[in-house]
């Protein structure tokens, strides 16, 4: 969340605040403000449930607690799924495979 602090009656500083706690989220070039990674809330370094790098270039995903604990009810699940869906894959290759053997 974006909090507005008056300077004088013509200058205002902006600065970022958690939006769970609203404390002060230092930002910088390097670093800029940790979001949920699927609500999207802005969150301070005490508020980060979880924290993982991600990508070639670690690029850093974090999830509020409130998400942190939806994603590891739904992700075994998911792994599940995943895993079902490769097996699919193989099955249909490997039959499509052995359908172009035949019509040769």
């Amino acid at each position: 969340m974006i909090k507005t602090k008056i300077i004088n009656r013509e200058m205002y500083e902006y600065y970022k605040c958690c939006d769970i706690c609203g404390s002060l989220i230092h930002e910088s070039f390097n670093m800029p403000v940790p979001r949920c990674f699927y609500c999207g809330i802005d969150l301070c370094e005490n508020c980060t449930e979880h924290e993982t790098s991600h990508g070639l270039m670690n690029h850093k995903r974090f999830w509020c607690k409130t998400c942190w604990d939806i994603h590891k009810e739904y992700m075994p699940k998911i792994k599940e799924l995943e895993k079902e869906k490769n097996r699919l894959y193989d099955v249909m290759i490997m039959k499509c495979k052995h359908e172009s053997k035949t019509i040769t």
